[in-house]
């Protein structure tokens, strides 16, 4: 029935504006077409990968990505005059929160593999006040989007970005990846995923790094962003540790945002984001209820479902 009117709303709009394009969203529970439904000249579809696994490639063989690869090949099996889009978060969303993502070398493969498949276009949610987190994700992915050489077009930005020291720089992001790959096989960037799978020494290590970083050329901007980022990292981590271990209070989640205000104009952190993000945990603390996220139902269980798949423990 749902199909059926949506196909009346599309031959009415094109009765009367056939020069407009009807787009539409598949988005986190709803992201494969259903049975019958076919995309028609007119059509755009982009499929949202809102729960991707980022210590894989979309296409590798992963107990999250496989499925979004395979919703993808039926969007684009689907196809019948329309077009089949991805919506990504190489930028980040709401809740990433500056969380690390390092996909610069990996986006190369990720977007030839969406056009060898068939894939029409991509969208990228952009946050222009975390450039400093995610801003290489995005220039790569723009230089991909371009085929463009990877290592050319890598090797280039790490020469703009830091001249000399390129080296050192790719170096450090390649820890930071390592970083990464050591909270397991999968994982999505919300803050209980890296939080619960790393150590508290791991992001000193990651802070000595980036100021080992900053020493080669102390008045850098962008090198002193990146420390800042990962102190930012580090007090995150120790909010949730003191939490986990019941010591954490309200004035010490207030203290948190008040350093944070401190980052505004570094491009770290999407402020009016972590502002919307720390009442659930002030409401539990409050309350005495659980905090996994932002205290909805859904994504909470989606939390409790890959924890366990990572950890074979209940949450």
């Amino acid at each position: 029935m749902c199909e059926e009117r949506y196909e009346r709303f599309l031959r009415a709009l094109h009765e009367k504006r056939p020069d407009v394009t009807l787009t539409f969203y598949a988005y986190v529970n709803y992201c494969a077409p259903s049975p019958g439904f076919t995309l028609e000249e007119g059509m755009s579809v982009f499929l949202a990968t809102y729960w991707r696994c980022i210590n894989h490639k979309i296409f590798e063989d992963c107990p999250i990505n496989s499925h979004y690869a395979d919703d993808i090949r039926k969007w684009v099996g689907v196809k019948h005059g329309g077009k089949a889009n991805i919506y990504e978060y190489y930028m980040g969303i709401n809740f990433y929160l500056s969380l690390p993502m390092v996909h610069h070398r990996d986006i190369f493969e990720e977007v030839k593999w969406y056009s060898d498949n068939g894939v029409d276009g991509v969208l990228t949610q952009f946050h222009l006040p975390h450039w400093t987190a995610y801003g290489a994700n995005y220039y790569m992915f723009a230089k991909a989007a371009r085929g463009e050489n990877q290592e050319a077009a890598v090797g280039k930005m790490f020469s703009d970005l830091f001249g000399n020291d390129a080296a050192a720089a790719d170096a450090f992001y390649a820890a930071l990846k390592s970083f990464l790959l050591s909270a397991g096989e999968c994982h999505i960037p919300y803050p209980h995923s890296l939080f619960s799978r790393t150590t508290a020494p791991q992001y000193q290590d990651l802070i000595k790094k980036a100021k080992a970083l900053l020493a080669l050329d102390p008045k850098d901007t962008f090198r002193q962003n990146i420390v800042a980022w990962m102190e930012y990292m580090a007090r995150f981590k120790q909010l949730f540790d003191d939490y986990q271990e019941g010591k954490l209070t309200l004035e010490g989640v207030d203290a948190f945002e008040k350093w944070c205000g401190t980052l505004d104009g570094r491009r770290i952190v999407v402020l009016p984001r972590l502002a919307s993000y720390l009442p659930a945990l002030r409401d539990a603390l409050k309350n005495g209820t659980r905090w996994l996220h932002f205290n909805i139902d859904w994504e909470d269980e989606y939390i409790k479902q890959h924890h366990k798949m990572w950890t074979g423990k209940e949450l």
